[in-house]
């Protein structure tokens, strides 16, 4: 099965090309993609913060499901780290896409499930360092 995707990213585009299972992004070969029970679990919590069910989380939504936990923080740097197109919108791509380059870099299932787990309990976002493929760089490193 292929499927390729270009998304315009702050001046470069980035492909996303998936062929036999094997993932690049922007020519670079990437770790093993996501375990399906990751990915189900990361569609689930999705599916939680997108509560009108359009398919795309908005500001409004996150700001619902942080509540008052620093809402309006949390909200912006999500958006900063997985809104690759910069719409206003984070689609399911996006959001899968995002946690796929989490672990590209190094951070293993375990540690992205642990952080799944605060995020599912309304915990702050946490900001991974050079997750996002383009020259932000305001990130820090995941503890």
């Amino acid at each position: 099965e292929m499927c390729i995707r270009d998304r315009y990213m702050g001046g470069a585009f980035q492909n996303i090309i998936k062929l036999n299972k094997i993932i690049f992004i922007m020519g670079k070969k990437l770790s093993k993609p996501l375990s399906p029970g990751l990915k189900d679990r990361l569609e689930a919590i999705f599916k939680k913060i997108d509560v009108n069910n359009s398919g795309t989380i908005d500001k409004e939504e996150t700001l619902k499901y942080w509540q008052s936990n620093f809402a309006k923080i949390n909200t912006d740097e999500l958006f900063k780290a997985v809104d690759f197109d910069n719409n206003g919108d984070i689609s399911q791509d996006e959001w899968i896409g995002f946690w796929q380059l989490v672990k590209d870099q190094g951070h293993t299932e375990n540690e992205i499930e642990q952080e799944l787990e605060e995020l599912e309990n309304g915990k702050s976002w946490v900001q991974f360092s050079d997750v996002r493929p383009s020259k932000d760089k305001r990130r820090s490193s995941l503890k």
